[in-house]
């Protein structure tokens, strides 16, 4: 039989060894679940989150027209006796056109064929950055019924990657 200080020490030695394996799990547990989900976006190397890629860095505006130009070539499109639609549709960005438009060009060519005139009169720079653009721009509308009137609208721009111009994105009344 074993003699009570053999027991002791097994049992010691086992609570040593079971205690050791304890720490060792935890500290392999904080560098594989823990660490990683805690990783600043500071650490560009190999180390211990792995491979870092750095985020894209933000888009540039578009280089070509700036937005107040882009603004009021938009509206010379629509001021034209006969509206050239199919321009102004193509500088609406793919989301305002599906949903804000429906995605059916003809509806909206159908609205401004009824506007006898619509003129930016005041264009006012809201922010710029990135790759986007705000104007709260007044607007000067002729309506098919000739009872004009002012009314005021922020005009949200993005840039389109493809062709480096601005889209309109956004239009909302003031």
């Amino acid at each position: 039989m074993f003699k009570r200080s053999s027991f002791l020490r097994l049992a010691r030695n086992t609570v040593l060894g079971l205690t050791a394996l304890a720490a060792v799990v935890a500290v392999v547990g904080f560098f594989i679940w823990i660490l990683p989900n805690s990783c600043r976006a500071e650490i560009v190397h190999w180390g211990i989150c792995g491979w870092y890629t750095p985020p894209t860095p933000t888009p540039e505006p578009p280089e070509g027209l700036d937005g107040r130009e882009t603004i009021f070539q938009y509206f010379s499109y629509l001021n034209k006796d006969d509206p050239q639609c199919a321009s102004a549709w193509a500088m609406l960005s793919p989301r305002f056109q599906l949903e804000e438009n429906q995605n059916d060009e003809r509806r909206y060519c159908g609205f401004w064929n009824t506007v006898k005139e619509v003129v930016p009169v005041e264009v006012v720079e809201v922010e710029t950055g990135g790759n986007s653009a705000v104007f709260l721009i007044t607007l000067y509308w002729v309506p098919g019924d000739g009872v004009p009137y002012d009314s005021t609208y922020r005009y949200s721009l993005i840039g389109d990657p493809d062709s480096g111009e601005w889209l309109i994105d956004a239009t909302e009344p003031e």
